[in-house]
């Protein structure tokens, strides 16, 4: 009814479920806001490149730059 003590020797012993998941969970948080942060910095820093592109080869801060950044915004977020 209950089964041989065959069979019960073989029964894995009990753990803590989630316990090594927590962790796990925890750690691909953390690498997810490093990664996104990385990729936000670099995205500043393309805009300060193409910022200071223009403005060193115009000698002009080209306001209508920030438009296009908002405009590729915008279009990101209607494609996905």
């Amino acid at each position: 009814m209950f089964g041989t003590a065959a069979e019960g020797a073989c029964a894995p012993s009990p753990t803590i479920v989630g316990e090594g998941e927590e962790a796990s969970e925890h750690l691909m948080e953390w690498i997810n806001v490093i990664l996104q942060g990385v990729l936000v910095g670099g995205l500043y820093a393309m805009f300060a490149a193409g910022l200071s592109l223009i403005f060193g080869v115009m000698r002009l801060v080209n306001i209508a730059h920030g438009d296009l950044i908002v405009l590729a915004a915008y279009v990101a977020l209607v494609v996905a």
